[in-house]
């Protein structure tokens, strides 16, 4: 599995674009953040909560769109340009090849993700100061907050990321995964706007079961 992930490494000609992209989304990330602290002053909240979850929520949907664009060159671009058929011709288990995809698309979508989220809170805490605001200093129960939001939004990222790498495999048009990203976002907010992150987990266990089906049913179906 590992020399099929490697594999799929080098096909990335572009890399360094999508290093572009996490560097855009995390100083967009640290704007956002700067707009949201002075935003819950005006509200005169006491501490950093609300500016956490905000900017927790923000990466979480740009990540999802994120991971949509990865999908869409790591996996539906190879059905589209019919590259697909040379995989399959492969020694290799088809399922196997498949998998180093999905692998290949979590393991960066997250990992950028982590990146983005680290910066964004290092960037809360040190510039918040400075900022002349008349919120309570930045204090253990915040970066507790903060650990617990930082763990769902893994979570919710790795969850509908998977929803968006089933998609890819049932219709294989870029269109379809671009759908279900938003799809993924509005459920995402809607479920964190409500305090319901736990039915992530239970959406993230039928996400686990529809991609095992969709690579098994669908994945070496070419029309």
């Amino acid at each position: 599995m590992q020399l099929l992930i490697q594999l799929e490494l080098t096909k990335f000609k572009k890399i360094k674009r999508y290093i572009l992209y996490c560097v855009l989304i995390t100083i967009g990330m640290c704007l956002f953040t700067t707009i949201s602290l002075f935003a819950i002053e005006q509200d005169r909240a006491a501490n950093y909560n609300d500016a956490i979850k905000m900017m927790n929520a923000a990466i979480i949907d740009c990540y999802l769109i994120f991971s949509g664009v990865l999908i869409t060159k790591v996996i539906v671009e190879e059905y589209t340009k019919r590259t697909a058929l040379i995989l399959f011709t492969y020694s290799v288990s088809r399922r196997h090849l498949m998998m180093a995809k999905v692998l290949l698309v979590l393991g960066a979508t997250t990992c950028f993700m982590i990146i983005t989220e680290l910066i964004s809170i290092i960037y809360l805490i040190v510039a918040g100061p400075y900022m002349r605001l008349a919120l309570s200093r930045f204090n253990e129960s915040d970066f507790e907050y903060w650990l617990i939001q930082f763990g769902w939004g893994i979570i919710f990222t790795i969850s509908f990321t998977l929803l968006n790498i089933s998609m890819a495999f049932i219709k294989k048009t870029s269109q379809h995964v671009f759908l279900t990203s938003l799809l993924s976002v509005i459920i995402a907010q809607i479920l964190i706007s409500q305090d319901i992150q736990k039915l992530s987990l239970i959406l993230g266990i039928l996400f686990i079961i529809l991609t095992e089906i969709s690579i098994r049913r669908y994945s070496d179906k070419i029309e």
